[in-house]
This record gives structure tokens, sequence and C-alpha cells, in this order.
């Protein structure tokens, strides 16, 4: 077998185990340390250990702008989360082709993390999690928290007003049902922020937690709320 095929053969195999099926055809969650420095991105898996390119297309420029947010020093590594594949792309230097992560969805970036700490997934029950953004508004800066309880029970707030309802999960589904909301006079924006949570929690069907880090997915795995546990 000639070295392209091989590179090919694995990097097949890398997507194979990635997406967990026979073909790799949908984009993969994929979670790993990103460097950024001199206009140019590397990417390295935490599943794996490969270090790839990050193909300037699709996402990367919403990948980009989260990285340089939450950095402080350039070309420092941070744990970044997105939707994407690993394929064939021209190489930045030189002629010839090279696997390339390509990003199609940005989830997060995340600083204070690595592959190391993102290992171990922090429980949905029982934990705090920290509300980053709804529907994409980030609320890094307020005091929004959810938490689902024992028993089925789950609360949430943006940091005026709390609501409360009840949980049903089947693994990885999951809907809030029955959402009722005390009634105190809230200053702008808290009103639009709390339309929007309780929009989330009625829309949600799907979770994905990747270490401390919970996405929220609507139907059609529809992105429509990020949260990352509040001690971690």
């Amino acid at each position: 077998m000639s070295a392209l095929r091989a590179t090919l053969a694995a990097g097949a195999a890398i997507l194979l185990g990635l997406a967990g099926a026979a073909e790799a055809k949908e984009p993969v969650r994929m979670q790993g340390m990103m460097r950024y420095m001199a206009d140019a991105a590397l990417y390295r898996d935490c599943l794996t250990g490969h270090a790839w390119p990050l193909a300037e297309e699709q996402a990367y420029m919403d990948l980009q702008r989260a990285y340089i947010d939450v950095t402080e020093e350039a070309g420092a590594p941070t744990f970044v989360l997105f939707m994407g594949r690993v394929e064939m792309r021209p190489k930045f230097d030189g002629p010839g082709d090279e696997l390339t992560a390509v990003p199609s969805r940005l989830i997060g970036a995340f600083p204070g993390l690595d592959c190391a700490s993102a290992a171990a997934e922090a429980p949905l029950i029982g934990t705090e999690w920290q509300i980053l953004n709804l529907y994409g508004e980030p609320l890094a800066e307020r005091p929004a928290r959810l938490r689902l309880k024992e028993g089925g029970w789950v609360e949430a707030t943006v940091g005026c007003n709390a609501l409360q309802g009840q949980v049903e999960q089947t693994g990885t589904s999951l809907k809030f049902r029955g959402m009722v909301s005390t009634r105190k006079a809230c200053p702008p924006p808290l009103p639009a922020l709390e339309h929007a949570l309780r929009d989330m929690l009625s829309g949600t069907r799907r979770i994905s937690i990747t270490g401390p880090v919970l996405e929220i997915l609507g139907s059609k795995g529809t992105p429509l709320g990020l949260l990352r546990a509040a001690d971690r």
C-alpha cells in the first residue's frame, strides 16, 4: 500500500471511529485543542491524538473568532468543540493534499479546559449548569443557571424570575414539561431573555454532554443553548 493510500485509510478509520458508523457521511462532534498563529490554525483531536490543519471554510471564521475571544495569549492552545469532518484538502504550503479538519458548525471555545479535564463527563442530574448562550446570544456575564434535580424536576433562571417544571429523559432525549414561573417585574433585557429561556426549554428534544459542556438541541438537531458546569 502506498503512503498516500495508507494515510487515506488512516483518515477513513478515524472518521469511522468518530462517527461510529459504517460510513461517515455526516459531520461528527469533534473535540480538541486549537492553536492559531500567523494566520494558520492547527487542531489536535482529543479522541485520536492526531493533529490536523483547519480548513478555512464553512464554520472556520466562527471558530477563529471564538478562539480569539477567549484566548489571552496568542498561539496558546484552547479547547474547542465543533461539528465537522476530516477530509483531504490541498496543503497550505507546497504541492499535494493532506488530511484537514473541516468545521461545519461551531459549538464553542472553552478556556480552562483541556483534553484530560474534558474527559470526565459532568452528570446531567445534580449539576448546576451555567447558561453560556441562548440561541447564540451570549449570557456568560449573567447569573443564568439551570439545574435538573432527582425526581424529574428542573429549575432555571436568567437572573430574575425562577422557572420550574418537570423533566422527561430517555438516554439523550430530553423534554421539559409544565414550566411555571414567578412573576417579578424585571428590568430589560431580562424579560426578553426569560422568553428565550422558556422557548429553549419548550423546544428541547435532545442533549449532548462533552466533559463539563452541555448542548441543548431541538428538533432536527437545531442548537438552542450551550451550558457549562458552574464548578468547572
